[in-house]
């Protein structure tokens, strides 16, 4: 079941990013959350950093339909992660001041 769960999130991910990237590109975050009804009527939402920007909403659906259908995240009689109900990508803007980490 691992493995399902790691092959559904990898063709999620963006590729690594290489030093001729667009800087402007390297200071936005793009975030896929996917959003979904649980059995107990409460939303819930998996987000997905370093996602890729060239998802299509119906490859997405069926994944997220997969999800579910694995029932991997019951909690005590509960799927959190029931029934697929959107997703999304959010963009957050990163304005470095300082960062002595390597690139």
């Amino acid at each position: 079941m691992e493995k399902t769960v790691n092959a559904l999130a990898d063709s999620w991910l963006q590729s690594p990013r290489h030093e001729t990237d667009n800087l402007q590109e390297e200071s936005l975050m793009r975030t896929l959350e996917l959003i979904f009804k649980s059995a107990d009527d409460k939303t819930k939402t998996i987000s997905i950093n370093y996602a890729s920007g060239n998802l299509v909403g119906a490859d997405v659906q069926k994944k997220m339909q997969q999800i579910t259908e694995l029932g991997m995240f019951d909690n005590n009689g509960v799927n959190p992660y029931q029934t697929p109900i959107a997703a999304q990508y959010r963009r957050t803007e990163i304005d470095k001041l300082y960062d002595t980490r390597a690139n």
